[in-house]
């Protein structure tokens, strides 16, 4: 269950970001009151999302002067005619394709109006509106993340929350990020743990694994309050498949009989079918030829008679013996 607190600037502190696993900001950017504790909340693994500012999109400010991890917000652009996101990374961070292989409608957003950034920092654009100025940012940190829509949800300026389908996706991955780091319960890859495991305590596991392996130990662990889970790499189960040249070079000089079949063939099927009638068409020719034998017929036994020696005829009657 996931919970969303609402908070002022002024409320804003180091414990209140402890166990949040996103942070959206619509608001002037934090001051050097404020900004030590996000970035030590960013450091630590926490994620996130700046949207201009309400006193930006309605003029009142020109969002110059006030700046986070060397990025402020410059001006506010708005035009008769709607602008549209011309490009997008959909191969990697919080646009990017679903597992089945679709696209974010990302290129059916509408704008009314975007804010415009400026920044001394090399920014990383994950996607960009018709003229080459960014929609959505990425700033480099070294851990967790931290994010630039310049895009306003406020309703008319623009369809990100109301087709909420883009937003409502990058939110999602954004909080899973948040919560793989930051969460009570953690999951990592065996051999890429970057975190000290000196207070770990063993709950499941390899029995004898000693504590100098438990990041690269498959098993579950507890860290103060929280649970630790390592597992081993998904490629380690997945079986390779050697090309044909390959089989060939390593079984060079061997005799070697191979069966190539390929998954949703059906030649090993037909192979099985004609297998059957092979075999009933044997069992027909033997009982054919069993059929064909000659029968033994008893004969019936010769008839015995007289015959007189004068004339050589048969008697008028004869006896059977």
């Amino acid at each position: 269950r996931s919970v969303v607190d609402v908070w002022t600037p002024q409320q804003l502190d180091s414990l209140a970001l402890e166990d949040a696993s996103l942070l959206m900001w619509q608001a002037e950017l934090p001051d050097a009151s404020l900004a030590p504790a996000i970035e030590q909340y960013v450091s630590a693994g926490g994620q996130v999302i700046f949207f201009p500012p309400s006193s930006l999109t309605s003029g009142q400010s020109t969002g110059r002067g006030q700046s986070f991890m060397n990025v402020s917000w410059e001006r506010w652009r708005s035009a008769e005619q709607r602008w549209s996101v011309a490009n997008w990374r959909g191969d990697q961070d919080l646009l990017a394709a679903t597992e089945s292989g679709a696209g974010l409608p990302v290129g059916q957003l509408e704008l009314a109006g975007h804010a415009t950034l400026a920044s001394t920092a090399e920014l990383s654009h994950l996607a960009t509106l018709d003229g080459g100025q960014p929609l959505l940012t990425r700033v480099p940190t070294t851990r967790g993340g931290v994010y630039f829509f310049t895009a306003s949800v406020a309703a008319g300026a623009s369809s990100l929350a109301e087709s909420g389908v883009v937003l409502y996706v990058a939110v999602q991955r954004a909080i899973e990020r948040g919560q793989a780091v930051l969460g009570n319960t953690l999951q990592h890859i065996a051999g890429q743990v970057s975190a000290d495991s000196h207070d770990w305590r063993q709950i499941a596991g390899e029995a004898n694994a000693l504590s100098t392996e438990f990041r690269s130990q498959a098993g579950v662990y507890q860290s103060a309050e929280r649970l630790v889970a390592i597992n081993r790499a998904v490629e380690e189960d997945q079986i390779g498949q050697l090309d044909e040249p390959r089989v060939d070079s390593l079984f060079a000089g061997l005799p070697l009989s191979r069966v190539d079949a390929r998954a949703g063939s059906l030649e090993g099927i037909v192979r099985e079918v004609w297998r059957l009638f092979l075999i009933a068409m044997i069992i027909a020719l033997l009982l054919e030829a069993v059929l064909s034998l000659p029968r033994n017929v008893a004969r019936r036994p010769a008839a015995l008679g007289r015959s007189t020696p004068q004339t050589g005829r048969p008697p008028l009657a004869s006896r059977f013996e």
